[in-house]
């Protein structure tokens, strides 16, 4: 059997970092996925190293995110707002006449009962046909 590979754990904790994958990860120490998943299954440093990586490498991002909002890039004020504050887009479709369209299908509702109830009355109104 082939000696293990070293797997170099400061290495490891940048590679998570970046949020590389498994494949890459493994191709970067020189070996297969298989042989990289085996190892990180029985090691509980190698789980734990790409853990604290990958925390690591979110709060680099967010610091990131967060620092280009407060510069004043909009598109990144929107975003971290709708991601942390809860907020998001308010969409009012109006149609042409400027009626809130929820208001204008309420009215067509309304008009279409009417219609059923006068066909419904014209109905009972007319006499019935004789059978033949």
């Amino acid at each position: 059997m082939a000696k293990a590979k070293p797997i170099n754990l400061e290495e490891l904790e940048k590679l998570a970092g970046m949020f590389s994958t498994e494949e890459e990860i493994a191709a970067w120490f020189g070996m297969s996925r298989e042989t990289f998943n085996r190892r990180k299954a029985r090691s509980a440093e190698i789980r734990e190293i790409l853990e604290r990586g990958q925390h690591k490498g979110r709060v680099s991002l967010r610091r990131a995110q967060m620092q280009r909002a407060l510069a004043g890039d909009r598109t990144m004020l929107i975003w971290c707002g709708k991601q942390h504050l809860g907020q998001k887009d308010r969409i009012e479709t109006t149609d042409t006449g400027g009626v809130l369209l929820a208001e204008r299908l309420a009215q067509m509702r309304q008009r279409l009962q009417k219609h059923r109830d006068a066909e419904a009355a014209r109905a009972e109104a007319a006499p019935a046909a004789a059978p033949k």
